[in-house]
């Protein structure tokens, strides 16, 4: 019968790199550490959302070593290996009344307070991951590359807490498996003109691995009625495509424009508030100036909005039944300083 809204989001993906050729011609070596996944958000505790969540965080943090070798002057392979933290937290409300009867989450915060306790989770884990990548010149015009992201499997491992509103703290342990799905990329760059350049790009991530998520408790909370946090999730394939085209305005100043479609993997009776996402279309814009022969400067803007989300028959405990919208502003900022 109205709205909700996050009292706040936040997300950020910060990279710090640097590469060198070790002075030779055709090889190059790299070092990353970079946040490819790093968000949050706060929900509302007196809307029925409480019950699905009230604060979550997920970091994924990466550790890349890279290295390249440039074959012949059309061809080039490359390969990363990674290690990988994952860490999350997050917090809700569970009721046993919710639990015996759904529709209870719609009734006013007042009357489930006393029945509502705060249930706290957080895990994390390290794994490591493979990538291997091609690029073939076919002319001095065009570039065709192609890369493979091998998947990760990890157990995540934490605390969990149970406050009840009486104040007594119940606490165990949980065990979660996750899996990151492997992905395929490829991607093509044409100069057109010495001034003009044209980009496409399609990724695929096979999350149809994710089937199930399962959070297995050392000793069971509230009164041996958790034992366990389960989710179907029943993921399917994702992809993502995406053109842009560049403009060498000057010697020293580029501009940038694109296009994304990205197409969510979660299917309507699956979806969660802790990870909504959608089919999501985005436009973006940017500009990079060399400022002198050792330093580069960029900034990009990204708007991005999701598909309407329209779910009536969930399989979520409590369902996710909802009608949703949504979308999000991106800023980034690079730095390039050249030795």
């Amino acid at each position: 019968d109205h709205e909700i809204s996050p009292d706040w989001t936040v997300a950020g993906s910060p990279f710090f790199g640097f590469a060198t050729d070790l002075n030779t011609k055709k090889f190059r070596l790299a070092f990353a550490a970079f946040l490819p996944n790093g968000f949050g958000a706060d929900l509302p505790e007196n809307e029925p959302s409480r019950y699905h969540s009230l604060r979550t965080w997920f970091i994924a943090s990466r550790a890349t070593a890279a290295a390249a070798y440039e074959i012949s002057d059309r061809f080039a392979v490359g390969a990363t290996v990674s290690v990988i933290h994952a860490y999350i937290k997050a917090k809700r409300f569970v009721n046993t009344s919710v639990f015996s009867d759904p529709d209870n989450r719609f009734l006013p915060a007042s009357e489930t307070a006393e029945g509502d306790h705060l249930l706290e989770l957080a895990g994390q884990d390290f794994t490591w991951a493979v990538d291997l990548g091609v690029l073939f010149k076919h002319l001095d015009t065009l570039r065709i590359g192609a890369s493979f992201a091998g998947g990760s499997a990890a157990e995540l491992e934490g605390d969990v807490k149970l406050k009840y509103t009486t104040g007594e703290l119940e606490t165990t342990r949980h065990h979660t498996e996750i899996v990151i799905p492997f992905t395929l990329r490829a991607g093509v760059n044409w100069e057109a003109t010495d001034r003009f350049e044209m980009g496409f790009d399609v990724r695929y991530w096979h999350y149809q691995v994710f089937q199930e998520q399962r959070s297995v408790l050392d000793e069971p909370l509230l009164n041996g009625l958790l034992s366990e946090l389960s989710a179907a999730k029943n993921y399917g394939n994702s992809w993502n495509i995406g053109l842009g085209v560049m403009h060498h305005t000057t010697d020293d100043l580029d501009f940038m424009v694109g296009f994304r479609k990205d197409f969510t993997p979660i299917p309507n009776q699956t979806l969660t508030l802790e990870n909504p996402s959608r089919n999501t279309h985005s436009l973006s814009g940017g500009v990079r100036w060399q400022c002198d022969d050792n330093i580069r400067l960029g900034m990009s803007l990204v708007r991005g909005w999701f598909d309407l989300a329209n779910v009536q028959n969930s399989l979520t405990v409590p369902p996710t039944n909802i009608k949703a919208r949504g979308g999000n502003l991106t800023v980034g900022l690079d730095l390039l300083y050249q030795l």
